[in-house]
């Protein structure tokens, strides 16, 4: 693969999630890409227009909708930079750094009619940029549908479908007024009412479809709403990416974005007592004891987890969000050995062309290396 395919015009733009930085308020965010995103994307993928893996909490999705000169001035800094800000994180709406998050990222959820505003002013908001920028495409990951639990006793329910339902329709009026595409983009992620890709698929075609079809409408919903890739999560569910990728679009549905990301993996007692100490008071950890029936816990916290007995051969991942070039050391490792897997898949020209592929680890603010240790994988050069 060329590094120009890597570009924002490229095939396979590549980029990372700029929910990493800790800024507050769309000041500080434009201050971000002036003088942190765009000279290290430069720096890892070369001249020419870069993609923006841009995150749009709350706040700065209400300052564009209440003032639109603000969003006018935005396109004026992204296209001054040479930014493509064709790729949205609007998973977390609030604050994601500092005090404790935990649960409270999947808030509001998709049964709040706040989550359906939010996500309808920031497509509108990215159509007007698209527009002006001469960018096609757009795609938006959310969260999916929202936490289940610690009972794990929730389900999707009839307004979570309805909600995304609604979302296709305006998606589809967008694009017949504007000519930009916009997807959103299903996040599936562990303790969540959609857990694994295989879970998602199931309720995209048994409720959202079925819902679509019985309107007439089957073909705008799988037009417009698609799947997040996400590979730590997929890790930690005991998903292979390549072959959920592959289920995605045999069903019929779109791998409208991917998350490059990798969790940790603990081996034995020994492993569970190094992985332990990763616990920390911001983001939830949920883990997986891999084995069947596999046993599943909410949270690195949890006393359960802590108190397992583990033979030598057994195996907990974690969702940690961790390097992509540290592969780690037994009995602690990292699911790098499956990251590189997907991207010698995506080498070979799978991806549909223009499919955001962004580096996600937001507990890593350094993200430069590893930016530069993907580039490397996907690259002529490795």
């Amino acid at each position: 693969m060329k590094r120009s395919e890597l570009l924002a015009s490229g095939s396979t733009p590549l980029s990372y999630c700029t929910n990493v930085h800790p800024a507050q308020g769309l000041d500080e965010v434009e201050r971000v890409y002036r003088e942190i995103s765009t000279p290290l994307l430069r720096r890892c993928l070369g001249e020419g227009d870069v993609l923006l893996g841009a995150w749009w909490p709350r706040d700065m999705v209400r300052e564009f909708v209440e003032d639109p000169a603000r969003l006018e001035a935005h396109g004026d800094l992204c296209e001054e930079s040479g930014l493509r800000p064709f790729s949205l994180n609007l998973f977390p709406m609030g604050r994601f750094h500092g005090d404790a998050v935990k649960e409270a990222v999947y808030l509001p959820d998709w049964a709040d009619d706040e989550r359906l505003v939010h996500t309808l002013d920031a497509a509108r908001c990215l159509a007007t940029l698209a527009s002006r920028l001469d960018m096609p495409l757009g795609v938006m990951s959310t969260l999916p549908l929202g936490f289940r639990g610690r009972d794990r006793s929730a389900r999707p329910g009839e307004v979570h479908r309805q909600n995304l339902f609604r979302v296709a329709q305006v998606l589809a009026r967008i694009e017949e007024e504007t000519g930009v595409h916009l997807e959103l983009a299903i996040e599936p992620e562990p303790w969540c009412l959609l857990e694994s890709v295989g879970e998602t698929l199931t309720w995209l075609d048994d409720e959202l479809a079925a819902l679509a079809a019985s309107q007439g409408s089957e073909g705008i919903v799988r037009h417009h709403i698609g799947v997040c890739l996400d590979l730590c999560h997929a890790a930690v569910m005991g998903e292979d990416a390549v072959q959920a990728h592959v289920a995605i679009e045999r069903r019929g549905w779109r791998v409208s974005k991917v998350q490059l990301s990798s969790c940790l993996r603990a081996r034995g007692s020994e492993g569970l007592l190094q992985l332990l100490a990763f616990d920390e008071p911001v983001y939830l950890h949920q883990c997986r004891l891999a084995g069947e029936p596999a046993r599943t816990f909410v949270d690195l916290s949890d006393r359960d987890l802590a108190g397992l007995q583990l033979e030598s051969e057994d195996v907990v991942y974690s969702h940690f969000h961790v390097p992509l070039h540290d592969a780690g050391t037994e009995p602690l490792t990292t699911t790098q050995d499956l990251v590189r897997g997907y991207l010698d898949f995506v080498g070979t020209g799978a991806l549909r062309a223009g499919t955001p592929l962004e580096v996600e680890t937001y507990t890593n603010p350094a993200i430069e290396e590893e930016l530069r240790w993907t580039v490397g994988e996907l690259t002529d050069s490795r």
